[in-house]
């Protein structure tokens, strides 16, 4: 699928940001690489692809507990594995935040209204943060972005339209006037189907460049801002 953006400039307001790939570094093939190597019979069942799935999915829309979602991996691994060792594989998916694209993206707020819309979960959430605030000092992902939306709280997942509608309800946008840039091609394609803008944004690629490319946007202003 072709990165695209269908909104036209003059009537953009509003921006809505993924966070993992965009923001944040990740490494998506870590924890299944470790499911492969240190478990290679169980993980390569079809069972288990079903039910890890199920599971993992539950828990992005807060279907699930943490306890309850390592308790199922644990189950499906026939227990030969302790949570500890589960909780490091799994937050091994993330890596360190893009300070620079984040000033950036906090700089759009003098043009624009702008919120993260995120899948993720409460163990990533957990890392995620207390990472930033390592990476700056105690600052938080709401002091970047006018709105901080995460699946698990909102209890539905990208690339459900019905997320969309959420977020564009709670914050008072219109679908014509807001553009959606993530990694993901089905989230781009659900947007696009409500009349968003939509940026298909290549995984863990710095971000400002691809913006400035893509729109006809004052730029060379929001270099002041960064």
């Amino acid at each position: 699928m072709n990165s695209r953006c269908n909104v036209d400039s003059r009537v953009l307001k509003n921006v809505l940001f993924d966070l993992g790939g965009l923001f944040i570094t990740v490494y998506t093939d870590r924890f299944e690489r470790w499911l492969f190597s240190t478990y290679p019979a169980e993980s390569h069942s079809v069972l288990f692809r079903q039910r890890f799935d199920e599971a993992h999915h539950a828990y992005e829309k807060g279907g699930l507990s943490t306890a309850r979602f390592l308790l199922e991996i644990r189950y499906l691994l026939g227990y030969q594995v302790e949570e500890q060792e589960i909780e490091q594989a799994w937050n091994s998916i993330l890596g360190a935040f893009s300070l620079e694209d984040l000033s950036w993206a906090s700089g759009l707020r003098s043009f624009f209204r702008t919120s993260l819309l995120s899948n993720t979960n409460e163990l990533h959430r957990e890392s995620f943060e207390e990472s930033l605030r390592q990476q700056t000092g105690g600052r938080e992902l709401t002091d970047y972005f006018d709105g901080v939306y995460y699946s698990q709280r909102l209890g539905l997942r990208k690339p459900a339209l019905e997320i969309y509608f959420r977020v564009l309800e709670l914050q008072g946008w219109r679908a014509e006037e807001t553009l959606l840039v993530d990694d993901n091609p089905q989230n781009v394609r659900a947007a696009a189907q409500l009349g968003m803008g939509a940026v298909l944004h290549p995984c863990n690629a710095p971000l400002r460049p691809q913006l400035e490319a893509r729109l006809d946007l004052p730029f060379h202003q929001l270099s002041l801002l960064s």
